[in-house]
């Protein structure tokens, strides 16, 4: 999506979400697989993540992470260029 807002309230497997200029706001997520979530002006927020490794990086903002298993296998990448990432 290049411009507006991504809103989901559940994703079960796999997700590849990309904002250009807008939020991304997921309700639950439960992925099985490695997963990248990417704004690059606006902010990130995922109100609750199922036994998943967050690895999440902010250039310009904050960055708040509360539910993240460093021993999980599956991975979700995320990267906010300017804006803020609310994880749990």
């Amino acid at each position: 999506m290049t411009y507006g807002n991504i809103e989901v309230n559940e994703i079960l497997n796999k997700c590849e979400l990309k904002a250009n200029c807008g939020n991304i706001s997921i309700g639950t997520l439960s992925i099985k697989e490695n997963s990248s979530i990417k704004a690059d002006l606006g902010n990130i927020e995922v109100n609750k993540a199922h036994d998943i490794y967050i690895d999440a990086k902010v250039d310009l903002g904050h960055c708040n992470v509360n539910q993240s298993n460093r021993q999980s296998n599956v991975t979700l990448t995320v990267k906010c260029d300017c804006g803020n990432v609310n994880i749990g």
